[in-house]
């Protein structure tokens, strides 16, 4: 605030853009932080368009272009050298609060920078450039955005459920393009939650989410609560859900049907941790993956969005959940329980290319590829014995080009991992010739019910096991499988050896024993040897 300097008039919410004033012009850009995905930084270069930059002081607001009506947040003045001179300003935020600076960064070179907490320099006003280390924290950036976070939201979070949960909870939707935009909700109260079926409406007047229209039941945007396990009941700072328009946006924000546009990605931030994304990976919402979907700025975060969304409706895909023991979304579910297996039919309306899960996971299937088969209905077979059922499958049965003659099979290869499965072939017999189709099918039909009646002769899992795999494997010219006992413990030696008797006592011992135990047996022994002399050898004498 020396007198005859000049002002750069820094705008904070003037974001990925340039902007002018005179005798100098700033070009802010905006990008992820380096030190973490849930912070963003925007910079705000400084280029002097004077010989002597000295002469200017920085004063900072916190809006879009107008010094006059509002007080600035913090004004750097009179840096009387050279080395003084800010060439950039920073604002720190968090991507769940991106209107709101955490740090403000004064660069003044490459190894001189002064991140300041926002609070500090409020309480400043301003200060001359010599005394910006009276602000700078000496925590690490990262260590400083997120303590200053949790000061923000007071330690807040919210508990994500798979209920119609909405409590205490603030949201707001933020435009990124025409087609794109995001929900926003963090926390308003510490007893905050929000539920899977609030996550696509939003009340534009309170600025709280809602349930949507159309109803949950009815909407696209559907996620089975399968693909949502490693966030349900957890607590979070904030949740984003990104949607995408079909057409462009509409005239009346407030009146459009947020549930009728497209979701295509869920974020769950918890500034201690990376956060946690959940993306759409088909066209009508029955496939979700937890993925990382990288982004450095909003042009690279519109970019991904569009290349999730021209992923997803590439092609009509039917997902099969095959650790799934129930229904869920997608498909008619039956079971049918044998003795020795239970089988779990995942039915679909069409034949689609078919995606297999385990886990929410791609099991890795060495000899059947993701989408490399068109199947209407899956058959997915689970081991049982002694009360208990398998982990994890040892045979799967789909109807290739929905044609019930012509089914392919693929079993475990008596090994704990998938990708050690191989797909069911059989020879005609006698020769090396594969059966195929039909021929095939019933063939594979023949072992599961083999499978039915030797599997019951044996109660232990891994027996059974090794039971099924060898029926599986086996060729007609091979004998009935022989039912595997379990090894008995060996038989009690009928004479086993005895155990020496122990030494007998030391004279020692006995004669210095203790007086109530061994000197009074002694003593009495003798006693009794004098009585016996004197009534039996004298009178024989």
């Amino acid at each position: 605030m020396g007198a005859g300097q000049s002002h750069v008039n820094i705008y904070l919410e003037l974001k990925d853009q340039e902007y002018k004033g005179e005798g100098y012009t700033v070009t802010s850009s905006k990008k992820i932080t380096t030190e973490s995905a849930n912070f963003e930084v925007v910079t705000h270069s400084i280029d002097y368009k004077v010989p002597d930059s000295r002469y200017f002081d920085i004063y900072i607001y916190n809006n879009k272009g107008t010094p006059h009506n509002a007080s600035y947040i913090f004004a750097y003045c009179s840096p009387w050298i050279p080395s003084h001179v800010a060439k950039e300003v920073k604002a720190y935020y968090s991507i769940l609060t991106p209107h709101i600076p955490l740090v403000i960064s004064f660069v003044r070179g490459s190894n001189d920078i002064h991140n300041c907490e926002i609070d500090k320099l409020r309480s400043a006003g301003w200060n001359k450039a010599a005394y910006i280390t009276e602000y700078s924290s000496e925590k690490t950036l990262l260590e400083l955005l997120k303590q200053q976070f949790t000061k923000l939201l007071w330690d807040r979070t919210i508990q994500f459920t798979m209920a119609n949960d909405n409590e205490n909870v603030m949201g707001r939707k933020q435009e990124l393009n025409d087609i794109n935009y995001r929900f926003i909700f963090i926390p308003r109260e510490y007893q905050s939650s929000l539920g899977l079926q609030s996550l696509y409406g939003l009340d534009y007047d309170n600025y709280e989410p809602t349930t949507p229209d159309p109803p949950y039941s009815e909407s696209k945007n559907q996620i089975d609560p399968y693909f949502l396990t490693s966030v349900n009941d957890q607590y979070y700072a904030g949740i984003l859900v990104y949607f995408a328009r079909e057409k462009g946006k509409p005239a009346g924000t407030s009146k459009e049907k947020d549930n009728e546009n497209k979701v295509l990605l869920l974020e769950f931030i918890d500034p201690s941790k990376q956060k946690k994304q959940i993306k759409r990976k088909d066209k009508d919402g029955y496939w979700w993956a937890e993925e990382t979907v990288p982004y450095n700025n909003d042009a690279s975060l519109i970019q991904a969005l569009a290349g999730i969304k021209s992923e997803a409706e590439k092609e009509d895909i039917n997902t099969v959940l095959i650790d799934k023991r129930d229904k869920y979304l997608g498909v008619t579910f039956e079971t049918a329980e044998s003795g020795p297996y239970k089988k779990y039919t995942h039915k679909f309306s069409k034949a689609y290319k078919t995606a297999l899960l385990f886990e929410r996971r791609d099991p890795g299937l060495a000899k059947l590829k993701q989408l490399a088969i068109t199947a209407m209905n899956v058959e997915v077979y689970y081991l049982q014995a002694g009360g208990k059922e398998d982990k994890k499958p040892f045979l799967i049965v789909l109807d290739e080009d929905a044609t019930p003659e012509k089914k392919k099979g693929y079993h475990f290869n008596n090994k704990e991992e998938f990708k050690d499965w191989v797909a069911f072939t059989f020879n005609r017999k006698g020769t090396q010739e594969p059966l195929k189709d039909k021929e095939l099918t019933e063939k594979l039909y023949e072992k599961v019910k083999l499978i039915d009646q030797y599997g019951p002769c044996t109660n232990e899992l891994h027996l059974l096991r090794d039971l099924v795999y060898k029926i599986l494997m086996a060729k007609d010219e091979d004998p009935p499988p022989e039912v595997p006992k379990p090894k008995e413990p060996p038989r009690p030696d009928l004479y086993p050896e005895q155990p020496k008797p122990p030494e007998p006592l030391p004279l020692g011992w006995i004669i210095t024993g203790s007086v109530g135990g061994a000197v009074f047996i002694i003593g009495s022994t003798v006693g009794y040897g004098v009585y016996w002399y004197n009534t039996t050898i004298r009178l024989l004498t």
